[in-house]
């Protein structure tokens, strides 16, 4: 029986998070392991059972990266698991609008038997939200950010000195280096992901809104940025948000200027410790920055509406117009977050987050009480299992025509109508990003060892 299985969705966010968390676990004396989320796809049921198939009834804890509802409880956790004890949720996503935080009702909170789960806790704001939402405080654990642990000073070894992140990407040494992080996540959605996203919100089209504003947005940004590259006053880094879709602009950008990187090589603490300027939209990773006590530039060409504003960023100091931009993005020696507000987010003290987390998991593991799995539920994850066997064998033929129609179609131009059209171009666009979510056995080990040396646990 395996004590832990930490599964995660997004790699370049989570993997050395999750790595450092199953250290310590092992450090104990338990068994950890961990899956991806492209293995937990039930069209692809045949394909990931020899990965998944181990796990089911077979597991004691399961950890997720997020635990909205029912159809992550049962369509994941159950899928995988079976029953498995107890179910914990890490909650990398934790950090949210004024407008989501106050609506306790909001996609964003645990609903149904996701509720009766343990969440994960960063700071006493989410405590208390959680709390109010309907969650017992028996199922909260206020651990800290795990994240934040790397920037402890025992860990700044860890990660590659700026004179070898410079060397190895062959950056001038005599040059500042700005960074640019970027959330515009959704600005380049597909028409299919939109349909897809509102079909699961309900058919709510506000959706539309949403990515029509930050792809406004990320335009005049990069309107912005081809400003400061014309002065070829610094090397410019653009971190693109690990699920942003393929940007044209950017290609553009970087044909065009040899200074202009888009790179997402790395955990975004490797660039933020290394490099001398940060700018942003909206991203979170700005608390990070805060920890590593970097400066950092908000920028936003167009104003946000107060109620969709991030919670971290509440009075917060922004840049709205070009000659301040040009003018400061250079010389920033701030962090621009109120330090009041990130330290009621991210509870930060002297003892690493992911060993108080740990310490709750030891806890719950030992624990008598277990999830209360619904049997109506998990008959009917059962007994869609032979029509994910058949979805499988569809999908065996229809990966490769997308392949073959996206070639065509990028060769020649030609157009299959807009449904096919739609299904062609979100194949295209989001196939780069499955093979990179997935961690080898290979990059698992080398990490877990390098984290070892300096955390101190030998895995």
């Amino acid at each position: 029986m395996l004590d832990f299985l930490i599964m995660y969705e997004v790699k370049t966010r989570e993997l050395e998070n999750i790595l450092l968390i199953g250290n310590e676990l092992k450090r104990r004396g338990y068994s950890v392991e961990y899956l991806s989320f492209e293995h937990v796809n039930p069209k692809k049921y045949l394909d990931n059972k020899k990965v998944i198939g181990k796990y089911f009834n077979n597991v004691n804890v399961v950890l997720m990266p997020s635990l909205y509802h029912d159809k992550e409880v049962y369509e994941l956790v159950y899928y995988v698991c079976g029953q498995c004890r107890n179910i914990v949720n890490l909650r990398w996503e934790q950090s949210l609008s004024v407008k989501v935080e106050n609506d306790l009702d909001n996609y964003a909170y645990p609903h149904g038997s996701a509720k009766t789960a343990y969440h994960v806790c960063w700071g006493k704001a989410s405590y208390r939200s959680l709390a109010a939402s309907g969650i017992a405080e028996d199922k909260l654990l206020l651990t800290g950010p795990v994240q934040m642990d790397f920037l402890f000073p025992q860990a700044r070894g860890y990660y590659l000195s700026k004179e070898e992140l410079y060397q190895k990407y062959h950056f001038p040494q005599d040059r500042k280096t700005v960074l640019y992080i970027s959330s515009f996540a959704i600005a380049n959605r597909t028409q299919r992901q939109i349909e897809l996203e509102e079909k699961s919100a309900g058919g709510v089209n506000l959706w539309r809104d949403k990515i029509q504003f930050t792809a406004d947005s990320q335009k005049q940004t990069l309107d912005w940025i081809e400003a400061l590259l014309k002065k070829d006053s610094c090397t410019f880094i653009y971190r693109p948000h690990p699920v942003e879709n393929a940007n044209e602009d950017l290609k553009q950008l970087q044909e065009k200027y040899p200074h202009f990187r888009v790179i997402s090589d790395y955990s975004i603490k490797q660039w933020i410790l290394c490099c001398d300027f940060i700018s942003t939209w909206m991203s979170t990773a700005i608390a990070e920055a805060f920890f590593a006590q970097k400066p950092c530039l908000i920028v936003r060409p167009l104003p946000f509406a107060p109620e969709n504003e991030c919670t971290i960023y509440q009075g917060a100091k922004i840049v709205d117009n070009l000659e301040d931009y040009l003018a400061r993005i250079m010389d920033v020696n701030e962090v621009s977050v109120s330090e009041d507000v990130i330290r009621r987010y991210y509870d930060v003290t002297g003892i690493p987050s992911h060993v108080r987390l740990c310490d709750e998991l030891e806890k719950i593991l030992a624990s008598d009480q277990h999830f209360a799995w619904n049997q109506e539920q998990m008959k009917a994850v059962d007994s869609r299992r032979w029509a994910h066997i058949l979805q499988n064998i569809l999908i065996w033929g229809y990966i490769p025509l997308l392949k073959l129609l996206g070639a065509v179609r990028k060769k020649t131009g030609l157009s299959y109508g807009k449904k096919i059209n739609n299904r062609v171009d979100s194949y295209q666009k989001a196939s780069p990003n499955i093979v990179k979510n997935i961690a080898s056995p290979e990059e698992i080990e080398q990490i877990s060892a390098r984290l070892a040396q300096f955390f101190g646990n030998d895995a």
